[in-house]
């Protein structure tokens, strides 16, 4: 469009002279971020221009789950394919407006009034970061998500499925590791047992002590007595006595004795682990 700005005389003949309008000025940018305060009935404005990205952060620990913006035509929304607290706002046309919603995985709303500011005084956002001002919307914040992308939801599934894997695969080993061990140690348990104990055969046989001998852990006494006997170990020439369990004639003592002596009454049979 021209503007008419005067005539000029030549050659007898009057000319209407004009010139081009000024070419209108791009918006300028805010050089500093801006914070503001939202809640559930709030619509926070928010500056653009034309072909510029403004960045929309939400509060911590929320993700954008959806958008609705009314024009989609001349706006391009975008946020990232996994979703993040991040959303993206480009007018692609001068002096358009439209209003944007997101809805977050913590089932907050923010609503927004996006507005293109060339030609304008006011600069234009570069990145706005949002507050929750409702206590609603804190506390929502806080408590875990309400609403999650179908990639998330399979990303659970799989690794909940991955998880259960792997606990059956180390319940498994652990069961072969038990399993092993008790073989083994069966296999070894023969070589650990000593039988090498000398007592008074005779004074034995009134008591009714028929073996003794230990493995690596306990002491074992098979005897049938009329009688229970005492039990006693002697250690540095000094007797002690000790406690036993008894199930079927066979005595076990959850220790082990080098030497000492079972007592019946005035009977006593004294034992000893002769020396290997």
């Amino acid at each position: 469009m021209k503007k008419l700005i005067g005539t000029v005389f030549c050659g007898g003949v009057l000319f209407a002279a004009s010139i081009p309008k000024p070419a209108e000025q791009p918006a300028k940018a805010d050089d500093k971020s801006r914070v503001v305060q939202a809640s559930e009935k709030t619509v926070i404005t928010i500056r653009t221009a034309v072909l510029e990205s403004t960045l929309l952060t939400l509060p911590e620990n929320e993700k954008v789950a959806i958008t609705f913006a009314g024009d989609t035509k001349n706006w391009l929304i975008q946020a990232t394919k996994v979703p993040t607290r991040y959303l993206s706002v480009k007018p692609m046309v001068a002096h358009t407006q439209t209003n944007l919603h997101i809805i977050t995985d913590h089932g907050n709303d923010y609503s927004f009034l996006l507005t293109e500011v060339s030609g304008s005084a006011d600069p234009y956002d570069v990145k706005v970061f949002i507050e929750a001002a409702d206590k609603k919307m804190q506390e929502n914040i806080q408590a875990p998500p309400v609403m999650i992308s179908a990639e998330e939801s399979e990303r659970a599934k799989r690794e909940a499925e991955q998880a259960k894997k792997e606990a059956t695969a180390s319940v498994q080993a652990a069961q072969t590791r038990a399993t092993a061990d008790v073989e083994a140690y069966r296999e070894s348990y023969p070589s650990r047992l000593t039988f090498g104990y000398t007592w008074d055969k005779s004074k034995g046989e009134k008591v009714g002590l028929q073996e003794i001998w230990n493995d690596d852990k306990f002491t074992y006494f098979r005897a049938k007595p009329n009688e229970a006997p005492a039990l006693y170990e002697v250690k540095d020439g000094k007797p002690s006595i000790i406690n036993f369990t008894l199930k079927d004639g066979l005595y076990t003592i959850d220790k082990l004795i080098d030497s000492g002596y079972l007592a019946v009454g005035k009977l006593q049979v004294n034992f000893q682990k002769a020396a290997r």
